[in-house]
């Protein structure tokens, strides 16, 4: 599948038009539970070089407030704090700092990519926060 192909731009029109939700806790805060909405878009195709070369369809998530009218979201006051030291937009070195979200989209986003056929890997290589960096304050 190539970027410019038919079924790349159904992809991603799809991806546009969904919102989804993850329910994750914290690294050593099980009892934690955060509600994240996000949007994710494939961005790019690479090879990457491991035992065997395989492409990798690279995409981008896309972390949105919550929505929660008058309440104080959990989440969005992690990735307020999160936008202080990564920005807004958070590249291929530092996705690491978003471990606990792009870990769980990964999954998601092949499991959906089966319902197209595709069954390529995936890989995120970028996060962009659009929680509002000053959320509770």
């Amino acid at each position: 599948m190539e970027p410019s192909s038919r079924l790349w731009s159904s992809i991603n029109r799809f991806l546009a038009n969904h919102t989804f939700d993850l329910e994750w806790s914290p690294p050593g805060a099980e009892a934690i539970k955060f509600r994240t909405k996000f949007k994710m878009k494939l961005t790019g195709m690479k090879v990457y070089r491991q035992s065997s070369d395989k492409e990798y369809i690279q995409y981008a998530v896309y972390i949105l407030p919550s929505g929660e009218p008058g309440g104080r979201n959990n989440s969005d006051l992690f990735f307020s704090e999160m936008k202080k030291f990564t920005g807004e937009r958070t590249d291929t070195e530092e996705v690491g700092s978003y471990y606990m979200i792009t870990r769980k989209t990964k999954d998601l986003l092949e499991d959906a990519l089966e319902y197209f056929g595709v069954e390529n890997p995936v890989t995120c290589t970028e996060v962009y926060n659009l929680v509002d960096e000053n959320y509770g304050n």
